[in-house]
C-alpha cells in the first residue's frame, strides 16, 4: 500500500492513519520520523517545525494509541536526534526534537503501571530513538 500524506495537515494526517486502520484492521506499529530540518529561523519556520517534527508525531500517537489499548498489543517509535541532546543545529529543529524526547519520556510516564513498555533507545548514528510496546 503506497499513499503519500501530507502529515503537516491535521486533516489528511487523521484520515491516512484511518484508511491504513480500515485497509489492514489494526496498526501494530507506528514510526514517526519525520522533520521539517530547521527550514528556517522565522515564525513560519517555527511554526513548520513544531507541525511536522513534533505535533504530526502526538497527532498520530493519540490516534492510534487507543487501537492498540483496544487489540491488546503495539509499538510506538518516535525517532529524534543527537543533536536536541547537544543543542547543534538549527534551533528550530534542535528545540522541536528536544520536544519530542520529553513527549516520548511524559508518555512514559503516564504509561507506568499499564501494559505498555516505555524504551529509550540511542542509535549508533544521529538518531535518538524512544518507543514503547505492549503486549
Amino acid at each position: 500500500m503506497a499513499h503519500s500524506c501530507d502529515i503537516a495537515d491535521e486533516a489528511a494526517l487523521e484520515h491516512f492513519l484511518d484508511q491504513v486502520r480500515e485497509r489492514f484492521g489494526s496498526v501494530d506499529i507506528l514510526i514517526c520520523n519525520a522533520s521539517a530540518m530547521g527550514v528556517g529561523a522565522d515564525r513560519g519556520g517555527w511554526r513548520r517545525s513544531i507541525g511536522l517534527d513534533l505535533l504530526s508525531s502526538v497527532q498520530a500517537v493519540q490516534q492510534v494509541t487507543p487501537w492498540m489499548q483496544q487489540a491488546g498489543s503495539g509499538s510506538i517509535i518516535l525517532l529524534s536526534s543527537i543533536a536536541a541532546l547537544r543543542g547543534a543545529g538549527a534551533p528550530t529543529y534542535v528545540t522541536a526534537k528536544a520536544a519530542l524526547i520529553s513527549y516520548a519520556k511524559a508518555m512514559a510516564v503516564k504509561q507506568a503501571g499499564t501494559p505498555w513498555h516505555p524504551r529509550q533507545l540511542l542509535g549508533s548514528g544521529l538518531d535518538r530513538v524512544s518507543w514503547w510496546s505492549m503486549g
